[in-house]
Order: C-alpha cells, then sequence, then structure tokens
C-alpha cells in the first residue's frame, strides 16, 4: 500500500511536471519547436504525443489513489497502473531526453505491478533495484574528489539560490545573494557542503546495505528519509517524484529483502 501511494504521488507529479513543460515550451514557441540535449530538435507533433502518454500517466496514477480506498480492486489496479506508467515513461525516455527519476519510477511501476501477482517477487526485486540504486550512487560519491570535497554540493546550493533569487519557482528561497556571497567569500558554506557531502556518501551506502536487509527498516527508513528530504530541497519541483519513487522502492524492498535481517 505504501509503495502503490509513493508510486501514484511520483507518476502523478512527473505526469504534471511534463505537461507543465509542454505548455512552457508553446508559450515561448508557438510552433513547438524546441532542442532537446542529445535528441535534437522536436516539433510540435512531437511534443503533443509528449503531453498525450502524460497525461496517460496521470490516470494511471489517480487510478492508484483510487484503489487504495477500494481494496477489493487493488490487485487489478495495481498491475494495470504499474504497467501503464512504467510504459509511458519507457516511451518518454524516447521522447524526451531520459531522467535518472524517471528510471527509478519506472522500476517502481514494474515492481508494484508485480507485487499485484507475487508480493514475495515484488519485495526480492525491489531489494534488488534498491540496493544498486543507493550502494552504486554511494561508491561512486566516494570515488570523486569533486564531491567529497562538497563542491559539487557547493555548485548546487549556489544555482538554486541565484534561480530562485532571479524568480525561478522551483527553487526555494534560502539565501540572498548578498548572504551567498558572504558565505562563499568565509568558505563557511563550502566547509558545511563538504561535511554534507560527506553524510550523504555515507547515508546512501548505509540505506543500501538496510535495501538488502543487513540493517533492520527502522534504521534504513530513519537514514533515507531526513536524506531525501535533503535532496528535494535543493529543487523540490523536480526531485519530489524521484524522492517518492526511491523511499517507495524502499518500502518494498523490506518486504522480502535479499539478505533477511535478524
Amino acid at each position: 500500500m505504501i509503495a502503490a501511494g509513493c508510486l501514484a504521488v511520483a507518476g502523478g507529479w512527473r505526469a504534471l511536471v511534463v505537461g507543465a513543460d509542454v505548455r512552457h515550451i508553446h508559450r515561448a514557441q508557438p510552433d513547438g519547436r524546441a532542442y532537446r540535449p542529445e535528441l535534437g530538435w522536436a516539433d510540435g507533433a512531437l511534443l503533443a504525443l509528449r503531453r498525450w502518454w502524460a497525461w496517460t500517466g496521470l490516470l494511471a496514477a489517480g487510478a492508484l489513489v483510487l484503489s487504495l480506498a477500494v481494496s477489493s480492486a487493488a490487485t487489478l489496479v495495481w498491475t494495470a497502473a504499474g504497467v501503464t506508467i512504467a510504459a509511458w515513461l519507457a516511451r518518454d525516455g524516447r521522447l524526451h531526453h531520459g531522467r535518472y527519476a524517471s528510471v527509478c519510477i519506472a522500476t517502481l511501476a514494474v515492481v508494484v505491478a508485480l507485487a499485484g501477482l507475487s508480493s514475495s517477487a515484488a519485495g526480492l526485486l525491489a531489494s534488488v533495484a534498491a540496493g544498486q540504486l543507493y550502494l552504486v550512487a554511494g561508491i561512486r560519491k566516494l570515488r570523486s574528489r569533486e564531491f567529497m570535497s562538497g563542491r559539487v554540493l557547493l555548485d548546487n546550493v549556489a544555482y538554486g539560490a541565484c534561480q530562485a533569487a532571479a524568480g525561478n519557482r522551483e527553487f526555494l528561497r534560502t539565501l540572498t545573494a548578498s548572504r551567498l556571497a558572504d558565505l562563499l567569500e568565509r568558505g563557511t558554506l563550502l566547509r558545511g557542503c563538504r561535511v554534507a557531502s560527506v553524510a550523504t556518501a555515507a547515508a546512501e551506502l548505509a540505506v543500501g546495505l538496510g535495501s538488502t536487509g543487513l540493517l533492520p527498516p527502522p534504521i534504513t527508513f530513519g537514514i533515507a528519509v531526513p536524506m531525501h528530504l535533503g535532496f528535494t530541497l535543493l529543487s523540490p519541483v523536480r526531485l519530489l517524484s524521484f524522492t517518492a519513487a526511491s523511499l517507495g522502492l524502499l518500502a518494498l524492498a523490506t518486504v522480502h529483502p535479499v539478505f533477511a535481517f535478524g
């Protein structure tokens, strides 16, 4: 039930963001032409198709919400909605440059669809997927001098602060331009980002171990929830769907982990 709710939030929010992106392009370019990194130019017909698929994902997310209130239809709806959302995101990856969040949501959709048929198989698949997600992310961060120095996180914080100051509503107004300049000059922000970077790498490794069953669920979620909330604060609009999908995948991973704790 938790995983299905997380999928509804992740899939529905992602669909709304895609729809908003398409509307923004049409306002800026009436003919609908837009350049997509690594994919080239898109015309109005292609963007309309992308919006149609997003509506399909939004309807599937709505069906998931309704299924949580009508338990008798939950199994069938979870399977159908999971397959629909996974198909939408697989198609959207060809219409638009693939995003890490989309991969995570699609994985959760497949697992939720499988949960309607076998909860143990779904839990095992979720455990493997979540373990790979967090352990690989943690190891890559540990191996990156730029990340462990705090400069990658510093760049993200500074970028978000500047975007918010410029009026971009996708970012929170956490620092004013003058305050940001002062913290950068003193080196305070870099030191804080360095500590946060080390803590993030350690947290991801711990959550990865927990998702495979090597740590008890309360400890795993006690680390994962604050960590993801921290991620989301960097850009709530873009990262909310990733946060919901990751926590949903983690919730299912505890059903039947690869290595059962205890």
